[in-house]
């Protein structure tokens, strides 16, 4: 018997730094969807998405606020 349960991606962590338009520079990670990259998140409709920093704070940073992402290694 079928159900039409939704299929579930995992997400995975990317660890970044944010440069925002103020300056401010942020490193974290992005939780993305083990199929996805940064860009793909980037590049989605939504304006906002969330970031952990390295100091485990939650921020809500704005899309039209960052001027670059900087992947790196954890």
């Amino acid at each position: 018997m079928r159900t039409n349960m939704p299929v579930k991606i995992p997400k995975v962590r990317e660890y970044a730094r944010v440069t925002m338009v103020t300056k401010e520079v942020v490193t974290g990670y992005f939780f993305i969807e083990a199929t996805s990259r940064i860009q793909d998140v980037l590049n989605s409709d939504d304006g906002f998405f969330p970031f952990i920093t390295e100091g485990d704070e939650l921020r809500i940073l704005g899309k039209l606020h960052v001027v670059s992402v900087e992947p790196l290694k954890d």
